[in-house]
């Protein structure tokens, strides 16, 4: 039975990684081209607009790459029921896999792009500490649940309102400058750091961020801080579980 389960979670992710390039020119290079071009837009807003000093490029690079994989995960999470609509109806199976497989494409999608922050840490003889690297994966970890939990309630919305697709791209587009992507939150007035604060992405990009650019800072409090986080979203991650395994029961009505 479990091994039933990966086995189709292995095809689903194959299929859905396929169809997202296919006929493509450049196929999966796309992946590593549009957080690059992204980063060039805004490195080049900040040095020829700005002039801002006290950003480095790694610090931006970061901020693009998590958010990218943050968005993509939303995505793909919302429209999982939709894209799989046809198989839903023909087949019988755990509909759960559908929004596994979805996030963790979404999640390979992240990892090759960390090719690209490997590279530029080397030009900016960036130093990695394994307090570090343990940092940035928990929050990463941590991050991939939270996009898992949304998506057991964004995929039945989705289903059941159509307009729920344009309040999920109005919403990321609002959290873009709600995360402390572009810029650093310590810049700010206290009251504005105080709302940002309300927003868990931005104490994950803060751990992913701490332990790749600044290591040997790390303290076990850094842990702590993503640790209560984590054990919030777990419990919202078991409420969307419930909820999604009951609504997803007549989901099938709204195709």
């Amino acid at each position: 039975m479990v091994n039933n389960y990966f086995d189709l979670l292995g095809e689903f992710v194959k299929g859905d990684f396929k169809n997202r390039y296919k006929n493509s020119i450049l196929g999966f290079l796309w992946m590593l081209l549009k957080p690059l071009a992204e980063f060039f837009i805004m490195y080049f807003v900040w040095n020829a607009l700005w002039r801002t000093e006290n950003q480095t490029t790694l610090f931006l690079l970061s901020g693009v790459i998590f958010w990218n994989y943050f968005n993509d995960g939303i995505m793909l999470g919302f429209q999982s029921l939709l894209n799989k609509s046809g198989i839903i109806l023909q087949i019988n199976f755990p509909r759960e896999v559908v929004i596994f497989s979805a996030t963790t494409v979404a999640l390979i999608n992240f990892v090759v792009t960390l090719v690209i922050i490997l590279v530029f840490a080397m030009y900016t003889h960036t130093t990695f500490t394994w307090a570090g690297i343990g940092l940035a994966a928990f929050s990463l970890i941590t991050l991939n649940i939270l996009i898992i939990t949304a998506s057991f309630f964004l995929s039945i919305w989705g289903v059941i309102v159509k307009d729920v697709r344009h309040l999920v791209e109005l919403g990321l587009r609002i959290g873009f400058w709600a995360t402390p992507v572009m810029y650093d939150a310590s810049l700010l007035s206290p009251r504005v750091q105080k709302v940002i604060k309300l927003n868990p992405l931005s104490y994950l990009l803060e751990g992913f961020r701490t332990g790749l650019i600044r290591g040997h800072e790390v303290t076990g409090a850094d842990y702590l801080e993503i640790l209560k986080l984590l054990g919030i979203i777990l419990i919202f991650t078991v409420i969307g579980f419930l909820y999604f395994k009951k609504s997803v029961k007549r989901v099938a009505e709204f195709f």
